[in-house]
């Protein structure tokens, strides 16, 4: 006969996990801006690694008159980027000694149980809030979610460009730019001398970029500030522009921008604004989801969080950002259950997922390359 505690050992289980969702959720404005969008998605289909189709490129239209013939020839806009699965997990155990200890008082077991849980959950909330920015390409990470910086990575930059070349490869993809199609080239300076176009800057064919997130060099010489490249001095050029740049991108379907900073970055920026009387607002938006504290600047969303390294900011279409997990349910509990091998009852939570993003929507901020 199974034991009554261990019922309601599994129904607190289940009540935590659903209130730490909630939770993470809430205290998470990157996830809260994910399940605004109705990009959190839950049962999602695993199918082992999960191949999904990008439009990379558009349909080729010519000019028609009068005695104009057409060319027929197959169009094929698709390239499949391979998605993997990611997981973490968090787990206790009680051994028979102490279950032998609580014997007899099923309040002991499930009290017990109702302060581990918690705290359990808790750490997982964390280690979720910080996976948006891991590496997931990295060493050692390859159980870890794919955060941002595993598609930020970066080739030539010096000091003068405004921005890096991107060089990474995501879910299968690399995220060079220039592997196909052409890209204007109008600018006196171009914003990365090594790829030498008006990008991102400029106009061009969607296949130019289509898989490339903007590396901005905030300590570049090139800003309106000159030699003065510090980020108190070009803050506000660099999140201006960051904004232009992924906001004309074509394609894009969504304009809500967030601006992840480091909190001696953003610091520096209010600091910067108060010496020139500019007050900041808070964000509407910010608001309406429980974070009254998020400034607006040019219609963005500006946040510190902690996990953001130092030195470093993220700005992201939150539109186009989704998490997929393949449960029903965020996390998932799984016990306390009696293991005859270890003589211990077994308790563990669990999710299975990843970050889906779109590299051409994403940007990093960071000092590449200074005098």
């Amino acid at each position: 006969m199974a034991e009554t505690w261990v019922g309601l050992a599994n129904q607190a289980s289940a009540k935590y996990s659903k209130d730490l969702t909630d939770l993470t959720i809430r205290n998470q404005i990157g996830l809260a801006l994910i399940e605004r969008a109705g990009n959190l998605k839950l049962d999602v289909d695993g199918s082992f690694e999960a191949k999904y189709p990008i439009d990379y490129k558009d349909a080729e239209v010519s000019s028609f008159g009068l005695g104009s013939g057409i060319t027929y020839a197959p169009f094929d806009p698709t390239k499949l980027a391979t998605l993997d699965w990611r997981g973490m997990v968090v787990s206790d155990m009680m051994g028979l000694k102490e279950r032998a200890m609580m014997d007899g008082s099923t309040a002991q077991f499930v009290n017990r149980y109702k302060r581990i849980i918690p705290k359990e959950l808790k750490s997982m909330r964390k280690k979720i809030g910080l996976e948006l920015y891991t590496d997931g390409g990295a060493d050692g990470n390859e159980n870890r979610f794919c955060g941002m910086e595993t598609l930020m990575g970066q080739g030539t930059c010096v000091v003068a460009d405004l921005v890096g070349q991107p060089d990474d490869t995501y879910n299968s993809i690399d995220t060079d730019v220039a592997t196909a199609g052409t890209w204007s080239s109008d600018l006196t300076t171009p914003p990365n001398e090594a790829i030498d176009t008006d990008w991102p800057e400029g106009t061009g064919d969607p296949e130019y970029d289509y898989w490339s997130p903007k590396l901005i060099n905030w300590s570049s010489t090139s800003w309106p500030s000159g030699a003065s490249n510090s980020w108190t001095d070009t803050g506000a050029y660099v999140l201006r522009r960051t904004a232009q740049w992924l906001l004309q991108t074509a394609g894009i379907e969504g304009d809500t921008l967030l601006a992840l900073l480091n909190g001696q970055l953003l610091t520096d920026f209010k600091n910067a604004q108060e010496t020139k009387l500019r007050t900041l607002a808070t964000h509407p938006t910010a608001r309406d989801l429980g974070f009254p504290n998020v400034l607006e600047y040019d219609g963005m969303m500006l946040k510190s969080e902690y996990g953001v390294p130092v030195n470093t900011g993220y700005v992201l279409n939150m539109d186009e950002v989704e998490l997929l997990i393949l449960k029903k349910k965020f996390i998932t509990t799984h016990g306390p259950i009696l293991d005859p091998d270890s003589a211990a009852y077994k308790w563990f939570a669990y999710t299975f997922g990843n970050f889906k993003f779109v590299p051409k929507f994403c940007a990093k901020l960071y000092n590449y390359a200074s005098a």
